[in-house]
């Protein structure tokens, strides 16, 4: 059975179209993948990450605030001191409340736990502190607060950043799944792309042939009359 022209016509379209939309699909598909890592990073990882370094700079504030205390003569000062450590202890709960439900590696996890486990000394350190200096015994205070106080932030810090570092390890890990993904797709779009150019190009051969065969033929037929 032979071809007509025109069918050969629609069917090099058919396959150029084809082939586009392919690219397109491939392409949109991508993005939704590329997309998906990027929401990942900015809404999962990166906001745990700044919100583990809020609960640092609250640590090292309730730090300074217990030194402050017991530095301070002044009554009025003092409470406004302690209403300050109360409000980070309470904000830093709220906010590893809020990373414990981010969480999704073990690891993480595993981190977190730390991290609350390391809290408890900490508080509970400042906690006999602030009874000290209520108590006026400001001197007992000052060792109580070098000697278990200091430490205790150290661990809690240490936690901290240990937390912070794996977390941040998983930003850069996404980050290099929204590079890989945006290299796949452009390869796979451009690759489909060069094919519906070859097979354009290829088409476009054909029907010329074909077309230059009939008119010969024609030429042949209309010298023969």
């Amino acid at each position: 059975m032979r071809l007509t022209l025109k069918v050969k016509l629609g069917a090099a379209f058919a396959v150029v179209i084809l082939l586009a939309a392919g690219g397109m699909t491939a392409g949109i598909l991508n993005l939704g993948s590329l997309n998906g890592n990027v929401e990942k990073i900015v809404q999962k990882d990166w906001a745990k990450v700044r919100l583990i370094n809020e609960v640092l700079d609250m640590a090292n504030d309730n730090g300074r605030a217990n030194f402050e205390m017991i530095l301070t003569d002044s009554p009025v000062q003092r409470n406004k001191i302690k209403a300050r450590i109360a409000r980070n202890v309470s904000a830093i709960t709220a906010k590893v409340d809020q990373v414990e439900t981010m969480l999704y590696d073990p690891e993480g996890r595993a981190r977190l736990a730390a991290m609350k486990e390391a809290r408890a000394p900490y508080v509970a350190s400042f906690g006999e502190v602030s009874k000290l200096v209520e108590a006026g015994l400001k001197d007992e205070a000052a060792r109580l607060a070098s000697a278990t106080m200091v430490p205790a932030l150290g661990e809690f810090i240490g936690a901290i950043d240990s937390l912070v570092a794996f977390q941040s390890d998983l930003v850069e890990a996404s980050g290099r799944e929204a590079e890989a993904a945006y290299i796949s797709a452009r390869t796979l779009m451009l690759s489909l792309l060069a094919l519906a150019i070859v097979v354009a190009a290829a088409m476009a051969v054909w029907i010329v042939l074909n077309i230059s065969r009939a008119i010969a033929s024609a030429l042949g037929l209309a010298n023969a009359l």
